[in-house]
């Protein structure tokens, strides 16, 4: 469940316990513009919620007087579902607000708990044996991004190349099982996505900004997000007995059974270090079949390791 969920249900929240409320302040408490506040009241509306815009010095948003949710707005099994996301996100960024949307959703649906409770489904985001460090990160970002703070951060790239930023975080995003941090990168004087694996350190500055930034949805797009520069198309056979291991990391129909039982997997990647490894990973279990140079790469790569213990 996306992070704006979570917003929508605070603005719900936020609207039902005051009389009204402008836009500019919800996009200040949310960090994020006054147009994706109006595309967020749009999108209230369109789900049964009759948001009244008032306009004048005073005006802003509110809910129609006397309105009570509708408990039919969400089925028991649409409530769990958002529960689940809300306990998902709860674990891996300890938030006191997410703690109490999800119980304030609990008290509005009482007649939801039994399913609510009964966990069909648990979401933990976070990586094994990195439970301590990646909260730390969080943390010190998430204050960051919610007090206007500078930080700045040691950050490697994939050549292994370190840099001192200083960088305006703007958003917390999670990919897959991925975190990233999408900033206003003074050094660069542009926007930056960073993994948040590759950020060694990080410090929260005494220097504060004001500058109201592009939202991340206003800047995502396939060349801003994911640049994969030179891409390899690789074909690996694997072993039959490797079936369990590479059906977690690739799609069904990516999967080739072959006349022998082996597999052959046929897909793209960018071509850096991280493929090296990923190919590696799979000890005896794969063979590179094309293209050529990464057969050599990985040979390469495996005589070196076999130097190690020789």
């Amino acid at each position: 469940m996306e992070m704006r969920v979570y917003r929508l249900l605070a603005i719900i929240m936020i609207l039902l316990n005051k009389n009204r409320v402008s836009a500019s302040k919800l996009a200040e408490k949310f960090e994020v513009s006054s147009r994706t506040i109006y595309r967020d009241i749009e999108s209230i509306c369109q789900a049964g919620i009759p948001i009244v815009s008032h306009q004048g010095v005073d005006g802003g948003f509110s809910i129609l007087d006397n309105y009570k949710i509708d408990k039919n707005l969400f089925t028991a099994e649409e409530m769990a579902a958002i529960l689940t996301a809300l306990e998902g996100l709860d674990s891996t960024i300890s938030d006191n607000s997410i703690k109490y949307t999800a119980e304030k959703i609990k008290t509005l649906f009482p007649e939801n708990l039994e399913l609510c409770n009964n966990q069909q489904i648990i979401m933990d985001l976070n990586p094994w044996g990195r439970n301590k460090e990646l909260k730390k990160k969080l943390e010190l970002i998430k204050q960051a991004i919610k007090n206007s703070q500078t930080l700045t951060i040691d950050y490697i790239n994939a050549r292994q190349e370190i840099s001192k930023r200083e960088i305006e975080a703007i958003t917390l995003v999670l990919k897959g099982t991925t975190w990233y941090l999408y900033s206003f990168c003074r050094l660069r004087k542009d926007y930056r996505i960073f993994r948040l694996s590759r950020i060694i350190d990080l410090s929260l500055n005494n220097d504060f900004f004001e500058k109201i930034h592009k939202d991340f949805s206003e800047y995502e797009n396939e060349n801003a997000w994911y640049n994969p520069g030179k891409e390899v198309h690789l074909e690996l056979l694997f072993k039959a007995e490797a079936l369990l291991y590479i059906q977690d990391f690739f799609a069904k129909d990516q999967i080739e059974k072959q006349a022998d039982g082996s597999y052959l997997v046929k897909i793209s990647y960018p071509e850096d270090n991280w493929v090296y490894g990923f190919i590696l990973s799979f000890g005896d279990m794969v063979k590179v079949l094309t293209p050529p140079h990464i057969q050599k790469i990985i040979k390469q790569k495996a005589e070196e390791i076999y130097k190690l213990y020789n």
